[in-house]
């Protein structure tokens, strides 16, 4: 294993540095007098003012009108809201954005403060639990958290999912957590009256436990907290040595180079162009069977020093192959990171294994070299940081919330206890399977229909296909029934189906649109051309192409 770098931040106590500042004094929770509220009204003004002018496209997600209404909504009730509770609306507004670049963040230590409770969350796949935690909250680590303030954990998740700035849901799920931590949030959310004592209760073993938490210190120092993990195991992979930029470990039962990336950024004693070449020097000089990149808690840096890992891994033939690359992703896996994604599936054979990553391929970012990314407010001194370009890593025109992984491995609060890594369990243990479009095809010519359905069915209940792409292949089995086998009932029948599995798919409308054209019903045709236009107005193609039908019609088609 590669020598460590010197103390990396945790994703946490890295998010918790950047928005929080230390405030010693209990945080003021009384209605604000007349200066302040014009104080605050300043504040949220410039943002009305700036950020529209300063964001690259700040209305691709919502439209100025809905904007401007929350400013105006927000600007009339801060007379009647505390501190926290307009920090929380200034979230909400710009959590509409839908861009995860653009956030409220904190720097000034004079200004607006808030703190943190003393333990660190994780939403697994079975539910909130308590993943670490100072010492005196020990009985609480590894529990279930059931209820936070007046509010059950369900209630407390969709409150706080309304303030993460976000691309996408997993951006979400892991911003959450993090938020439910933060005592002024909580506060400001109305899950708890009292920041200074908040209550919490979590469940072990069938046991509700009530734990009372007390604000402390950003800066309080985490090494003797105390972690679910069994500490009598060794950890996995990605928790061996998750402070270190990039290291690689060989495993040599399996012959596999475990590969883990945690930031699109520079160690001081190496460079990324230095550590590739020694990585894939070793690669060629050993018998190596899977090549395993993880950048599941990669949340990005500067991109440009992404090419050693993509011109190692193209030139490399020995690994380049499928059923040999793996590249872990996750709802960590953001920004620079998303770049990285993109390119490795445009030039690599790479399986992505693990959860959806938390960017978008096609996003909104921040490029240094385009202008400032950032401006302060004037009175809080919170920062609006914001998106100043848009970057295009997917095929133009996509709109994908996610690079879905084709193996999923989702973590669940067992696996962690027990230091199991699903992901990696995966890809020791995989062999490769004949594509679903083969062997529903296969299924229907031999035992029709009914059975090929059933086939679907049980491939998409099997955990590891969460996220599988099934559009496609259902598209593909209609086309080789009509293209190859010339059984246009059956294939329209087939398309059918996959607009029911898939309402909003645009393209499982234009596909049907499609068959019932070269079967010439025109009228079912232009049905389904509008129903896909209406969910992707972009087509400017099936535009074109649904007005020559019409036309078509009207001189005496069906």
């Amino acid at each position: 294993m590669e020598r460590k770098q010197p103390r990396f931040c945790h994703l946490m106590v890295a998010f918790i540095c950047s928005i929080c500042s230390v405030s010693s004094s209990a945080v003021a929770q009384q209605k604000l007098d007349q200066a302040a509220v014009e104080q605050w009204r300043a504040d949220l003004r410039y943002i009305a003012e700036e950020l529209p002018k300063r964001h690259k496209n700040l209305f691709a997600a919502m439209t100025r009108e809905q904007f401007e209404q929350a400013v105006k909504r927000l600007d009339e009730g801060i007379p009647s809201l505390n501190p926290q509770q307009i920090f929380v609306e200034m979230l909400r507004i710009v959590a509409q954005v839908k861009d995860g670049h653009t956030r409220i963040t904190k720097r000034d230590p004079n200004g607006f403060a808030f703190r943190r409770y003393p333990l660190r969350l994780f939403l697994y796949r079975d539910g909130l639990f308590v993943q670490e935690a100072a010492p005196e909250l020990a009985r609480a680590v590894g529990g279930r958290v059931v209820k936070i303030g007046g509010a059950t954990t369900e209630q407390a998740i969709r409150a706080a999912q309304e303030i993460c700035a976000h691309d996408n849901e997993m951006h979400i799920k892991l911003w959450i957590p993090r938020w439910l931590v933060i005592p002024e949030a909580l506060h400001g959310l109305g899950l708890i009256e009292d920041m200074e004592r908040a209550s919490f209760v979590v469940e072990q073993r069938g046991e509700q436990i009530a734990i009372d938490l007390m604000p402390v210190s950003i800066f309080e120092a985490e090494e003797k907290w105390v972690n679910a993990s069994d500490k009598a195991a060794p950890p996995p992979l990605w928790l061996k040595d998750p402070r270190n930029l990039y290291w690689f470990e060989y495993l040599a039962d399996s012959k596999t180079v475990y590969v883990q990336y945690n930031a699109v950024a520079e160690k001081r004693d190496e460079a990324i162009a230095d550590f590739c070449k020694r990585l894939f020097a070793f690669v060629e000089a050993n018998p190596v069977d899977r090549f395993v990149l993880d950048i599941r808690r990669n949340g990005g840096g500067s991109a440009q020093l992404n090419l050693p890992f993509i011109h190692g891994l193209i030139r490399s033939d020995k690994v380049n192959q499928p059923g040999k690359l793996f590249v872990i992703i996750g709802r960590s896996t953001f920004s620079a990171a998303v770049f990285l994604v993109g390119d490795l599936v445009k030039h690599t054979r790479a399986i992505f294994v693990g959860e959806p990553t938390g960017g978008k391929p096609n996003h909104y970012g921040m490029g240094g070299e385009s202008g400032p990314t950032s401006f302060f407010l004037p009175h809080s001194r919170l920062v609006i940081e914001h998106s100043n370009v848009f970057n295009q890593r997917g095929v133009a025109g996509d709109d994908s919330p996610w690079k879905a992984p084709q193996l999923a491995a989702e973590l669940t609060s067992e696996d962690y206890r027990t230091n199991r890594d699903p992901a990696m369990e995966i890809i020791l243990n995989y062999k490769p399977r004949p594509p679903l479009e083969d062997t529903m095809l296969d299924i229907f010519l031999k035992q029709g229909m009914e059975a090929a359905i059933r086939h679907y069915r049980e491939f998409r209940a099997d955990p590891v296909n969460a996220y599988a792409d099934t559009v496609w292949p259902l598209r593909l089995v209609g086309r080789r029934l009509m293209n190859v086998h010339k059984r246009f009932p059956e294939a329209i029948e087939f398309f059918k189906f996959n607009v029911a599995e898939h309402p909003q798919s645009d393209m499982a409308l234009f596909v049907l649109g499609d068959a019932y054209e070269r079967t010439g019903d025109l009228k079912r045709a232009i049905e389904s051309y509008e129903k896909s236009l209406a969910l992707n107005p972009k087509n400017w193609e099936l535009v074109d192409q649904l007005k020559a039908l019409r036309e078509k019609q009207g001189r005496g088609g069906q």
